[in-house]
């Protein structure tokens, strides 16, 4: 069975703003022990179309969290952030589009994350969004080539959530 650890389930509610995800990952040891920065990297392609892109990144332990199948999947860890509170890469003002349907979602998983990471993601937005909308949420491992500042995990879940 697919491996959907770092994947999340949720929606995203234009009139407030919000984005509201569970995430396939272990509840937290001890409050406010996992730490998560928001990024809204929306991308235009072809001039006109916005595909709405969040980047939630943990850093947490660099240990990957145990693999949850569909048989055994916890939705365990719970996120309500307002999408204009989070850091837009790489322009302000953000692109994101309240009146689009859906949106990507690519959680993280990387002790040292940053620009160059933030970077590789805005290359293949086309591709991440493109394979969840076929085949579902899935994640990946490593999710992307190591760069100078050498994090760990480096795993991402990819979702798409709907208002």
């Amino acid at each position: 069975m697919a491996d959907l650890t770092y994947t999340v389930v949720g929606h995203f509610f234009p009139n407030s703003q919000k984005l509201v995800i569970d995430v396939a990952i272990p509840k937290e040891p001890s409050p406010n022990s996992y730490q998560i920065d928001f990024y809204d990297i929306s991308k235009e392609i072809f001039g006109k179309i916005i595909i709405n892109t969040i980047v939630c990144n943990l850093k947490s332990s660099s240990v990957r969290f145990p693999p949850t199948d569909s048989s055994n999947v916890k939705y365990d860890f719970h996120i309500d952030e307002k999408i204009g509170n989070m850091t837009v890469y790489p322009k302000t003002p953000s692109i994101f589009n309240y009146k689009n349907k859906d949106c990507l979602v690519l959680f993280v998983h990387d002790d040292n994350f940053g620009n160059d990471e933030l970077d590789i993601l805005i290359n293949n937005i086309e591709v991440y969004y493109n394979r969840a909308n076929l085949s579902g949420n899935y994640n990946e491992d490593p999710g992307y080539p190591i760069t100078n500042r050498g994090g760990r995990p480096r795993t991402i879940g990819v979702s798409i959530v709907r208002d």
